[in-house]
């Protein structure tokens, strides 16, 4: 995959020129917030933080922030700090060197275009001439009671008037939903060129990829041109920055496998859709400040050449079972993007109530082979397996139905426990036996140190595979010798402080009370504890040799 590191330099440190954007907005303005993830007004913008794009881009601007992940938290943060330190703080984190404002947008307590030369090196004034039409139009849907609305084919008429052959006209948005129209327009009229800000960032990661690939399928690249429609919050903008970065780079790349662009013609591209091609439409000279590539390790838009590409033949989807064990599903790429990415694969409701040492359900599980859940992939999770390039691996979570989460599925287990402990925590691989080596995987949220747990485990039997070796997670392998542990690390803490400790030397142990109950709670409940961290008889023989030592050691 290192084919494709000049490409992903390219794109990390390609110079922005926003063809399109709107002014920034006051903190106070009356100009909700919410619409800096959507395009709904009114009683429709409700609605809003149940999209896909919404919750994508508040844990983007909450990572940017350093917040807590919620509305509440990032508007603190945002009041707390004023407009001009966060317009600072993502104009730098976007890199956009020169930005094209429409200010034909009514905002409350909009800044004026002087305003927002303090934040990039350059900024120009452009008119949308759609906001001049409107009025126009509202009268013609008036007096035309059939009218319908238009979608970019119905501008051929114009396009071919010798009236407009010298005008160059810009379709904004991608014409979203109609790219494949915008690009066939593109293609055949010279003065037709095209921006692709709203469809990204405000669609899903793959809408996102589908409308850019649908303006690509006929239009000239050098017609094509980067945006981030940033309105009214300097987010947007950053928002808008980061993930066109990430989609170019994606499609330039499926351009390269599928054998359409070499690797030094995407680069190009990426350089003519990123600023090259505004430069010449706007005429305007030079105004890149140059990002040295020794700096893309503090940049906060990353891209990952191993992500999906048009070569995989096969998808593993992975899910672990009530006794630990990894189960797995293979099915082939088309079916699994035509169909199982949004109806899930079909499972038995007898699979999660097997043990590690019987081919059927245990007593009183009441699950038998009558029904079945589908596995739904979480594509959040997938990834192209490095040491088999034609296949990636993805998890599933388990659902009654798609969207109706089922009570065994061990992923929504811990997301519901997650809601009652709020917790993070590490998973090690330690002790010392021979043979033995430690691993510890870094400090990250619940659901992603689940996965990575997961993923670690994959990654070493596959590698030990490879060198002819046999790498085992068994507690106990052998009779004579230290066996192997695998622990979390839970704290308890509230509004980011630690609760656990005690803040007297007199309290005991130097645990607080709360910590005294947390730790009293789970000895009690050890034995319900241990069928989800002993589910194997030679795990459950190794706790059993150490919980003497556990009570001993307890408050």
């Amino acid at each position: 995959m290192d084919n494709f590191a000049a490409l992903k330099t390219a794109v990390e440190t390609a110079e922005l020129i926003d063809a399109h954007a709107h002014n920034i907005v006051a903190v106070d303005s009356s100009f909700p917030f919410l619409n800096c993830f959507s395009e709904a007004t009114g009683e429709a913008l409700s609605y809003a933080p149940h999209t896909i794009s919404f919750k994508r881009s508040l844990r983007e601007i909450a990572e940017l922030y350093g917040s807590d992940l919620s509305m509440d938290a990032v508007q603190e943060y945002r009041s707390s700090s004023g407009v001009d330190s966060i317009t600072k703080k993502c104009l730098k984190a976007a890199r956009i060197t020169a930005i094209f404002i429409d200010d034909g947008l009514e905002l409350d307590k909009k800044y004026e275009i002087e305003w927002h030369k303090g934040f990039v090196p350059f900024v120009g004034r452009i008119l949308r001439i759609e906001r001049v039409a409107e009025k126009i139009l509202d009268e013609f849907r008036r007096q035309r009671s059939g009218f319908k609305g238009i979608q970019p084919l119905h501008l051929r008429n114009l396009l071919e008037d010798s009236r407009f052959s010298k005008c160059r006209i810009v379709l904004l948005h991608a014409s979203y939903p109609f790219s494949k129209e915008a690009s066939y327009l593109a293609s055949v009229y010279p003065q037709v060129y095209l921006d692709f800000g709203l469809a990204v960032p405000k669609l899903s990661f793959h809408g996102m990829l589908s409308s850019v690939k649908e303006l690509l399928e006929l239009a000239p690249i050098k017609k094509v041109m980067f945006s981030t429609d940033g309105c009214a919050f300097p987010e947007s903008f950053y928002l808008g920055a980061k993930k066109a970065r990430e989609i170019v780079f994606a499609v330039l790349r499926d351009a390269c496998t599928d054998g359409d662009l070499s690797i030094p013609e995407a680069v190009q591209a990426a350089k003519d859709i990123f600023s090259e091609n505004a430069r010449q439409f706007y005429k305007i000279k030079a105004v890149s400040e140059s990002f040295d590539s020794n700096d893309i390790a503090s940049l906060p838009v990353k891209l990952d050449i191993n992500a999906s590409v048009q070569d995989v033949a096969l998808v593993r989807i992975i899910w672990v079972d009530t006794s630990g064990q990894h189960r797995c599903r293979v099915v082939p790429k088309k079916r699994f993007h035509d169909l199982i990415t949004k109806n899930g694969v079909g499972l038995t409701c007898a699979s999660m109530g097997m043990s590690s040492h019987m081919d059927c359900p245990a007593d009183e599980t009441n699950l038998s082979g009558v029904g079945e859940i589908r596995l739904i992939p979480d594509l959040s999770t997938k990834s192209i397996i490095p040491w088999a390039n034609d296949q990636e691996m993805v998890l599933a979570d388990m659902h009654l139905k798609p969207g109706i989460p089922w009570e065994y599925c061990p992923r929504e287990t811990l997301r519901r426990v997650s809601k009652v402990l709020k917790d993070e925590f590490n998973l090690l691989h330690p002790e010392a036996g021979h043979g033995q080596f430690e691993i510890a995987l870094g400090y990250t949220t619940y659901d992603k140190a689940a996965d990575n747990l997961v993923y670690a485990r994959e990654v070493i039997r596959s590698v030990a595979r490879k060198h002819g070796l046999l790498a085992t997670f068994v507690p106990k392998y052998m009779l004579d010798d230290i066996g192997s542990g695998s622990h979390v690390h839970l704290s308890l803490s509230e509004n980011g402080e630690n609760v656990f400790m005690g803040r007297s030397g007199a309290t005991r142990y130097g645990i607080s009370k709360i910590g005294e109950e947390f730790m009293a709670g789970v000895l009690n409940h050890l034995p319900s504890i241990l069928a989800f961290t002993a589910p194997v008889p030679n795990r459950l023989k190794l706790y059993r040799l150490c919980l003497p030592f556990l009570v001993q050691c307890g408050p």
